[in-house]
């Protein structure tokens, strides 16, 4: 490293500066060592601890004979005869089977099929008969009668009196000016469901529509011939809606919620009505031929008993 030499009499002058070589100090030589690489260090290979067992077989054979010569033999009852005793385990076995019939116990259908007006009838009627009841809905929007009823056919032949056919339909046959024909459909489908009971929903009032429209007046009619056509039948029954206008929606079409449950409100009740209802034997009449002999009979009695009366006097 070089020095600069001071002396008293030094030139201000850069220029004049003399340089000389001075030794470096042993003391300020870099005593850093150089960093060691590590080694990079091999991965363990992990093996299974415990080997395969060749005899396994033979063991587990083994194992089930003692087992076999351990278990201690059912004990012997009256005669000499083996009686089996009953763990626990088996009792609950038993237990859980018992619980299975019980659960699988058949409940009573009730189906729903119908236009839009029967959106979300199923629920609300299922939610209000409870669990020992099956509710299921078939929902057609905008449908006629004839497409409501032939919806669910092979689920509604298979029901028997224990269950009920909801039907809810009518509007599209009355905006359409069809009203014999979804009459004549619904007759013919109470005629062929004779082992079951059905329940008809009488078509909504259209507040969507004038009070005096034809339509409406046609409403009127096509529910007081619904009433007469299925009257004569004692598998069905009729279910009115309401006309009230805080039962419907903002646009007048469809019902809102409340007028929803007021409805499955009433086809609850009609259900249990129909379920619980002991229907009474009709009385057999004579004809007047029969009361006629009957008479005779009775007057040659009373004949007979005077005369045998008289010979006694």
């Amino acid at each position: 490293m070089l020095e600069p030499t001071t002396t008293e009499n030094l030139p201000t002058c850069v220029n004049s500066v003399e340089w000389k070589l001075v030794s470096a100090n042993k003391d300020r030589v870099n005593r850093t060592t150089p960093v060691q690489q590590s080694q990079p260090q091999p991965i363990p290979t992990i093996l299974n601890r415990y080997t395969i067992l060749d005899n396994l077989n033979l063991h587990s054979q083994t194992h089930q004979q003692r087992e076999h010569v351990n278990t201690p033999l059912p004990p012997k009852g009256r005669g000499g005869r083996i009686t089996e005793s009953v763990s626990a385990v088996q009792q609950v076995e038993r237990r859980g089977k018992c619980n299975k019939k019980t659960t699988d116990k058949k409940q009573n259908k009730i189906i729903i099929t119908g236009d839009s007006h029967a959106r979300g009838c199923a629920q609300e009627v299922q939610h209000k008969l409870g669990h020992g009841f099956e509710v299921q809905g078939f929902l057609k929007p905008g449908a006629n009668s004839q497409t409501i009823v032939n919806t669910s056919t092979k689920t509604t032949e298979k029901l028997t009196k224990k269950d009920i056919v909801v039907v809810w339909g009518g509007t599209r046959d009355v905006g359409r000016n069809e009203t014999v024909k979804g009459l004549h459909q619904l007759r013919n489908f109470v005629e062929n469901h004779k082992q079951t009971n059905v329940i008809v929903m009488s078509v909504p009032y259209r507040h969507d529509l004038e009070p005096n429209s034809c339509v409406n007046d046609e409403v009127k009619v096509y529910n007081r011939k619904l009433k007469k056509h299925l009257k004569v039948f004692d598998n069905t029954c009729v279910l009115e809606v309401d006309t009230n206008r805080d039962l419907f929606t903002r646009h007048g079409l469809h019902m809102n919620p409340k007028g929803k449950e007021q409805i499955a409100c009433k086809i609850v009740k009609a259900i249990k009505a129909m379920l619980n209802e002991k229907k009474s034997v009709p009385i057999k009449m004579n004809y007047k031929e029969d009361l006629g002999r009957d008479n005779k009979g009775t007057e040659g009695g009373n004949i007979t008993m005077e005369s045998e009366t008289g010979q006694e006097n």
